[in-house]
């Protein structure tokens, strides 16, 4: 389409999915419990990376047989590493699968997609920030944890 920006494929979708769940995985063991984790697509236009990557870790998170699952082996300086699949089917009970929004304001006047499976709050990056980013230790309730990734892509300048 000539109105399109991006092209998302099944290797970028799954592989920043994995990545993203590796790196939650991460911060998650460092923490004494799980946090809930919330993934924000500021500017993202018709949605659909927030949809795809959502169906992607939900896919992850549950096939045995996915191509993801097997495919999505990490290897860092020659060494493989566990899968996030692995690293959640050790302790399923303890991984939380993070929430995942899209935001975007409008001002491209992107086509946006009639579809019941992709919604985008209209917000511009600043005011979806400001909505989503987690409460200060201060004003947490006692127990409660949070985190926020954003992730922006196309973002003019300004």
């Amino acid at each position: 389409r000539e109105d399109s920006y991006e092209l998302w494929n099944y290797d970028y979708i799954f592989g920043l999915a994995q990545y993203l769940l590796d790196r939650i995985k991460d911060m998650d063991s460092i923490e004494s419990v799980p946090v809930k984790t919330t993934i924000l697509d500021v500017g993202a236009g018709d949605g659909r990376l927030i949809y795809f990557l959502r169906r992607a870790m939900h896919e992850i998170r549950t096939s045995n047989t996915s191509p993801a699952s097997t495919k999505m082996s990490l290897r860092r300086n020659g060494k493989s590493f566990r899968s996030t699949k692995a690293k959640m089917k050790a302790n399923p009970l303890t991984f939380t699968m993070p929430t995942l929004i899209a935001t975007d304001d409008g001002s491209w006047k992107a086509p946006m997609y009639n579809s019941k499976h992709i919604e985008v709050e209209k917000l511009s990056a600043v005011e979806a920030i400001a909505k989503y980013a987690p409460a200060s230790p201060e004003q947490r309730l006692e127990g409660e944890s949070s985190r926020l990734i954003v992730l922006c892509s196309w973002m003019p300048p300004g």
